[in-house]
C-alpha cells in the first residue's frame, strides 16, 4: 500500500508534466499576458539578445527548455487538495475558506472571523477537529517560516475547547514530528501527525 508522500508525489510528476504541455500548446500560442511577462523578465535578467518570438519557437519546440516556463504544481495547492483528498476517503472533511469573511482564525483562544496572527485554518474534519494542513520537502528558510507558522497555531489552539488537528507530511517533517508531539503532549485538545497518521487512527476510532 502506497503511503501519502508517494501519492502525492506521483501526482506532483504528473501535473508537471501536463503544465510543460499547456506551456508549449497553449500559452506559447494564445501569449496570455502574465506568461509573456515572464518571458521579457526572463530575456531582461539573463541579458540575451534573442526576441520574445525567439524565446517563444524555442518553447514549442524544446520539452526541456520549456519546463523553465512551467507552473510549479505547489503554487496551485496541489499537496494540500491532495491532503483533503486523501482524508474525505476515510472521514468527512469540510474544506473551509482561505480568504475572505468566511475564512475562520484562532484568535485569543477562540475561533474567529478576524485575520490576526495565525493563518486561516484549513479544514473541519468530522465535525470534530479543526485542521491545519502542511505539506513541506525540504530544509531551508522559507520552509522553516512554514513550521514557525504551525508552531503559532499550534501555541494559540492549546488554550482553546475546540479540537485542532495539525497534519504535517513531507520530508521535512519527519524528523521534527517527534519535536512537536512532544512539546504538546500535555494537550488533550490537540492532535499532530501525518495524514496517514491520522487515517490510521481515524480507522482505529482513536480520533
Amino acid at each position: 500500500m502506497r503511503d501519502f508522500i508517494q501519492i502525492v508525489e506521483e501526482k506532483a510528476k504528473i501535473k508537471r508534466q501536463a503544465n510543460i504541455i499547456i506551456v508549449q500548446e497553449d500559452y506559447a500560442e494564445n501569449k496570455p499576458k502574465d506568461f509573456m511577462k515572464k518571458i521579457n523578465n526572463f530575456i531582461e535578467r539573463f541579458s540575451f539578445d534573442e526576441s520574445v518570438e525567439d524565446i517563444l519557437t524555442k518553447i514549442k519546440k524544446d520539452k526541456l527548455f520549456a519546463a523553465h516556463f512551467a507552473k510549479d504544481p505547489g503554487r496551485q495547492n496541489l499537496y494540500e487538495l491532495t491532503q483533503l483528498e486523501e482524508l474525505s476517503k476515510h472521514c468527512e472533511v469540510k474544506k473551509l475558506s482561505n480568504t475572505g469573511r468566511n475564512a475562520l482564525y484562532i484568535n485569543d483562544s477562540k475561533i474567529s472571523s478576524i485575520k490576526d496572527r495565525t493563518k486561516s485554518l484549513d479544514a473541519i474534519i468530522n465535525n470534530t477537529y479543526y485542521a491545519t494542513l502542511k505539506y513541506t520537502k525540504d530544509d531551508g528558510g522559507s520552509q522553516d517560516n512554514q513550521k514557525a507558522d504551525i508552531v503559532l497555531t499550534l501555541e494559540e489552539a492549546k488554550t482553546c475547547k475546540e479540537n485542532f488537528a495539525v497534519i504535517v507530511d513531507g520530508t521535512y517533517w519527519q524528523k521534527r514530528l517527534p519535536e512537536l508531539k512532544s512539546k504538546y503532549a500535555e494537550y488533550e485538545n490537540l492532535w499532530i501527525g501525518t495524514t496517514d497518521d491520522w487515517i490510521k487512527e481515524n480507522s482505529e476510532g482513536s480520533v
